[in-house]
């Protein structure tokens, strides 16, 4: 990532890195939201040189497909507001901007010591799902993973909540982009593990739309778990699905969460 100018942060995507070629929806490309939210981290760190830190009132627009053999130039905006930056991260295609991201970002002077009772919650979390299974539910529905975002290795749930074990087996520490690299692996993973309690059509999917917060303690690294709830019941298909989401470490000491997170829903087919 290079600065451009003051507040303005510049990114080269193509299908040739492991963070965009192994996340397809049918036959295409996506960038997931969680490589925007690593570009808007690093940024940020650039600026304030803070590693603790909190996403707020974050919406999710357009999806940025990559072509192969196209890299496109990503952007990250960044404009200070006293102690809060609001950001955009853009796209440029045959000089046409996109909109992908929007939302504010700040120094989080927020201290988490407490941590997830893990025995407990799996002892509630009676179903169980192993990682092949697990994957095979999105192929289903168009959506497939590369090893690198093939993070969540087995999965405890009940109706309305889950607990999944995520750790990633392919970051490449040499790469240019390793920065960027270590972040999208395990809230990719926090995100994929929503799908273990979907209850609906298979044909309808969710995206990430809005996250009212984010809090980052501590990047997560190594064997984590992520504990999720939901607010809505997904076996009737509503307009959008709601989720709080906790990444903890191997210890159960909370990294990371995700409030009110929201999903919107997409009826495949219709593009």
């Amino acid at each position: 990532m290079e600065n451009q100018n003051l507040g303005t942060y510049k990114t080269v995507l193509s299908a040739e890195q492991d963070i965009v070629s192994d996340h397809k929806f049918q036959k295409d490309y996506v960038v997931p939201a969680a490589v925007y939210l690593a570009m808007v981290k690093e940024a940020f760190v650039i600026n304030t040189s803070s590693n603790e830190l909190e996403f707020l009132e974050v919406s999710i627009l357009n999806a940025l497909i990559i072509e192969q053999d196209v890299p496109v130039n990503v952007f990250v905006e960044l404009e200070q507001d006293g102690a809060v930056y609001r950001f955009k991260v853009v796209s440029q295609k045959l000089d046409k901007n996109s909109l992908h991201v929007y939302g504010k970002i700040r120094e989080s002077s927020f201290q988490r010591e407490d941590s997830l009772l893990l025995t407990e919650i799996q002892a509630r979390c009676k179903e169980f799902i192993e990682k092949e299974a697990f994957y095979k539910r999105y192929e289903r529905s168009g959506i497939y993973y590369g090893k690198y975002y093939k993070t969540v290795q087995e999965v405890h749930q009940n109706i309305f909540e889950f607990i999944s074990v995520i750790e990633s087996e392919k970051i490449n520490d040499k790469s240019p982009l390793y920065p960027l690299s270590i972040f999208p692996a395990y809230m990719d993973g926090a995100i994929q593990s929503i799908g273990s309690i979907y209850r609906g059509d298979e044909k309808i999917i969710y995206v990430p739309s809005f996250i009212k917060r984010i809090r980052i303690l501590k990047i997560p690294t190594g064997k984590c778990y992520c504990y999720g709830t939901t607010y809505t019941d997904s076996s009737k298909n509503p307009e959008k699905l709601v989720y709080d989401l906790t990444v903890c470490d191997e210890r159960g000491m909370v990294v990371m969460e995700l409030s009110q997170f929201e999903m919107k829903r997409y009826i495949i087919g219709l593009r």
